[in-house]
């Protein structure tokens, strides 16, 4: 099958000419032929869209002839982004086949990347893809999409055409999936949105707006905005999206940058001893099975601190898992955590500071490193117990260098009678039993 990656071509306009069910003022849209297209083996379906959708999806490789507002677009292209050659199953045709219908509405087939329902109305309509991966890229999506209605206000003009840009190009990225033609999957939705992810951040058509281009008070806001916006009973599994928009915004930061924002944001590095784990202490987690363990800590270190998801933003992913074991005779994972107000975020403060003082971040953030220092962070769950062993505060934003490294008791020290546990809790749910099972087998196979 060839792959959903996108194909680069010489930037030439391939002109669409219109097809006899495709009127070049009028349409209809979404209207479908089995015909022929120059450069291809033989027919395949081809679909009556919007000159506007054509430039965008094809990134302006493929436009309508001069003056036509519709025309045709081939399945190969649209749904393969393969501009010759060979047909597959899919696409090919034959005069003998009748056109499939769809029952979806028009809009659905040429949607110009800004309507945020199309996701539900739309894609959600064909495929039920609740219970899957699929169902979190979903949230991200619709999440992403809204930014630029809800809180345009906020942003500067380069944000905006930024989160506008790439709202529109993920969408393109899986319009094909709504073609009645196409029977796809939900994995396969995922991939193409996998592939077409880092594109549509770095380089979005027509290359107006980009996440590298946009200031690390934009990115704080943007981040926090989409982080708030998601369910705290939700599965960790969900936040894989939200932390590939933030590595994508890291790949943007060459050079370590100062924390500016210190008074309504800071970072710390956590390093958590490993008592028990569901996964035999085998070195086998992938990144996001690794990440979601990290999420699962912070939310259950910001339940047990008291601190409101109303007010007090708190996320984490994971940056090593040690090989050997450390002095305290356990092995160690290390966390990067981060913590934000939220109100301090959104609001006019969101400045370098010029004598600002927080006095309740200060104090939240002190809170924290005391129930450090006293060993009072021990998080059991379902997959495992682990212990915070010491933290450092970052001075940059990726985390590079550490200032005031503090440290808790070893583990064991304290009567574990009088240690305050923090265990599973009805707030937060998450996929341990999944990835324990995903991680078992993963070492019974190598056995």
């Amino acid at each position: 099958m060839i792959s959903f990656k996108l194909i680069l071509f010489i930037f030439v306009y391939d002109i669409i000419h219109v097809n006899g069910i495709c009127d070049s003022q009028t349409g209809p849209v979404g209207s479908i032929e089995c015909s022929s297209n120059d450069d291809f083996t033989k027919k395949q379906w081809n679909t009556c869209l919007t000159n506007n959708y054509i430039q965008r999806h094809s990134q302006g490789r493929q436009k309508c002839a001069d003056g036509n507002n519709y025309c045709t677009y081939a399945c190969m292209p649209e749904a393969y982004y393969v501009e010759a050659g060979d047909v597959v199953d899919t696409c090919a045709c034959n005069d003998s086949l009748i056109p499939p219908v769809s029952s979806l509405p028009t809009e659905c087939f040429s949607p110009d990347g800004s309507n945020c329902d199309w996701y539900k109305s739309c894609l959600e309509r064909k495929y039920s893809c609740e219970g899957t991966s699929t169902e979190y890229l979903l949230i991200y999506t619709k999440i992403f999409c809204n930014l630029f209605i809800k809180y345009k206000n906020v942003f500067t003009d380069r944000a905006l055409r930024w989160i506008d840009d790439g709202r529109k190009c993920l969408q393109m990225a899986l319009v094909q999936f709504v073609r009645p033609f196409i029977n796809g999957t939900c994995q396969a939705i995922d991939d193409a949105a996998s592939d077409a992810f880092k594109s549509c951040n770095l380089q979005p058509y027509p290359q107006q707006g980009s996440i590298c281009d946009i200031t690390r008070r934009d990115w704080l806001r943007a981040f926090w905005m989409m982080k708030s916006e998601y369910n705290i009973s939700i599965s960790t599994a969900a936040y894989v999206w939200l932390q590939k928009a933030l590595e994508t915004f890291y790949e943007c930061q060459n050079d370590p940058q100062a924390n500016d924002f210190g008074h309504v944001y800071q970072e710390f590095k956590l390093t958590m001893d490993l008592i028990q784990t569901s996964w035999n202490n085998q070195i086998n987690l992938n990144k996001d099975q690794f990440d979601q363990i990290a999420i699962d800590i912070t939310h259950r270190i910001a339940k047990f601190l008291n601190a409101s998801p109303e007010q007090w933003g708190w996320y984490g992913y994971g940056v090593t898992l040690a090989q050997q074991r450390s002095n305290t005779a356990y092995k160690q994972m290390t966390i990067v955590l981060l913590v934000a107000d939220l109100s301090g975020i959104v609001n006019n403060t969101l400045i370098p500071p010029v004598n600002i003082t927080n006095i309740k971040f200060n104090e939240l953030i002190e809170k924290f490193k005391n129930a450090l220092i006293k060993g009072d962070l021990l998080i059991k769950n379902d997959n495992g117990t682990f212990y915070a062993s010491q933290m450092g505060h970052c001075m940059d934003m990726k985390c590079h260098a550490t200032i005031e490294n503090i440290s808790a008791p070893p583990y064991g020290s304290k009567n574990d009678a009088r240690r305050i546990v923090i265990k599973n809790n009805n707030h937060i749910h998450s996929n341990w039993s999944l990835i324990s099972q995903r991680v078992n087998a993963q070492i019974n196979n190598k056995a």
